[in-house]
């Protein structure tokens, strides 16, 4: 990916994220999210989650979305589901986790990009490492207690203590191909801790498979994501 474009991730990057914060708001009356999940309802956590999803749909970041190149990065965004958010909230009940804490990726941008991972912490860092309200979590250097092989860089932000936080997820196509499958079949599983095991020892192997000779035109991983996202853009 050459400088140009570059400064176009970090240009829409921007846009996406100013977009973000000025719909990012909620009434007076709604309590801060720096007070412990036990003091709130589950159900009407997600209810006001959906007012908020309704807010950043009816902006035009779907326009944004549309300016990036596909060719070069894929981007997509969701609300967590009341059944993800109902698992995360269980896990957390006693902890004194703040509701910050718990509904930190409540709304998740998405961005797979073919680019090195310390090219997208320079992009970030440029903009935002000074700024209030944001925060850069380096998956590749700070793996997760238990390292089940996600790698990926992650930027929290939000606008006040009465916003929810919004999560941007970077991703490389070998992050994908392994993230993807992890989630789908690993995360969601009952018996986890020996499948955070395989997880992890996938990632190993994909991190020493060797480059293509010179004279090949496209290596493994990218052939392996370009015949998954055209399986996936086909509904198949």
């Amino acid at each position: 990916m050459g400088e140009d474009n570059l400064y176009k991730v970090s240009k829409i990057l921007s846009n996406l994220i100013e977009k973000i914060q000025r719909h990012n708001i909620f009434d007076d009356n709604f309590p801060s999210l720096r007070k412990t999940i036990e003091n709130f309802d589950v159900k009407e956590i997600f209810h006001k989650m959906l007012d908020f999803y309704e807010i950043i749909n009816d902006s035009d970041i779907n326009n944004i979305i549309e300016d990036f190149d596909s060719s070069e990065m894929n981007v997509s965004y969701r609300l967590k589901s009341l059944e993800s958010l109902k698992i995360k909230w269980d896990k957390n009940k006693g902890e004194s986790k703040q509701l910050r804490e718990v509904c930190n990726d409540s709304l998740a941008f998405r961005i797979i990009v073919d680019i090195e991972k310390e090219r997208v912490l320079d992009i970030i860092k440029k903009v935002y490492k000074y700024k209030k309200g944001f925060e850069i979590v380096d998956f590749y250097q700070d793996h997760k207690s238990k390292d089940d092989g996600y790698r990926g860089i992650h930027l929290y932000f939000r606008l006040n203590p009465k916003s929810f936080p919004v999560e941007i997820q970077f991703w490389n196509r070998k992050d994908a191909i392994l993230n993807y499958y992890t989630h789908e079949i690993i995360y969601k599983s009952d018996n986890k801790e020996d499948y955070d095991e395989y997880s992890y020892k996938l990632r190993k192997w994909l991190d020493k498979l060797p480059d293509a000779p010179k004279n090949i035109d496209k290596e493994f991983i990218d052939f392996w994501y370009e015949m998954f996202l055209e399986v996936d853009n086909r509904g198949d």
